[in-house]
C-alpha cells in the first residue's frame, strides 16, 4: 500500500472535475462551465474555451428567433429593421427593397425659380449668401441625397 501512495506522488493522476448541468443549459467542453443554452452560438463566447461558438450551424434557433448564415441567432424583430444585427449582414440582406414616398412639392418656389423641399422643422439660420453642404441619408434602401442649403436673405 505504501509503495501505491509513493507512486501516486511521482506520477501524479490527473484528476478532472466536470459539472453536469442542467437541462436547459450547455456543457462548456472544457466541463469548466454551464451557461443557459440560449447563450450558445449568440455570438458572444461565454466558455473560456469558446465552445459555445463552435459549431453553430448545425443549431436550431429557439422559438421565433432568426437564424444568422453565421449560425447565431437574434429575435425576429431584428429583421428587416435597417439596422444588421447578424456578425454577416443576413439579417438584412434578403428585405424588399421598401418604395420611397412620393416627394411634396413646396407650394412656393424660390427667386430663382428652384423648388425648395423641407427635410425638417428645423431652420438653418446663416449669414446672406452663405451655403452649407451636406449629405442626408434616409431610411430607404439604396437612396442617397445631396442637398444644398442656402440662407434666405429676408430672414
Amino acid at each position: 500500500m505504501a509503495a501505491a501512495t509513493e507512486e501516486n506522488l511521482l506520477f501524479p493522476i490527473p484528476t478532472l472535475e466536470l459539472n453536469v448541468c442542467n437541462p436547459g443549459e450547455f456543457a462548456c467542453v472544457d466541463g469548466s462551465d454551464c451557461i443557459p443554452m440560449r447563450w450558445r452560438c449568440d455570438g458572444d463566447s461565454q466558455c473560456r474555451d469558446d465552445s459555445d461558438e463552435v459549431d453553430c450551424q448545425n443549431v436550431a434557433c429557439l422559438g421565433n428567433d432568426f437564424k444568422c448564415d453565421t449560425g447565431s441567432c437574434i429575435p425576429r424583430r431584428f429583421v428587416c429593421d435597417g439596422a444588421p444585427d447578424c456578425d454577416d449582414g443576413s439579417d438584412e440582406s434578403r428585405c424588399k427593397v421598401r418604395k420611397q414616398p412620393p416627394l411634396q412639392k413646396p407650394r412656393t418656389p424660390t427667386s430663382a425659380g428652384k423648388e425648395v423641399l423641407p427635410l425638417s422643422n428645423n431652420e438653418l439660420r446663416r449669414r446672406q449668401g452663405e451655403t452649407q453642404r451636406q449629405t442626408v441619408y434616409q431610411s430607404y434602401a439604396n437612396t442617397r441625397h445631396q442637398i444644398q442649403a442656402t440662407a434666405d436673405p429676408d430672414r
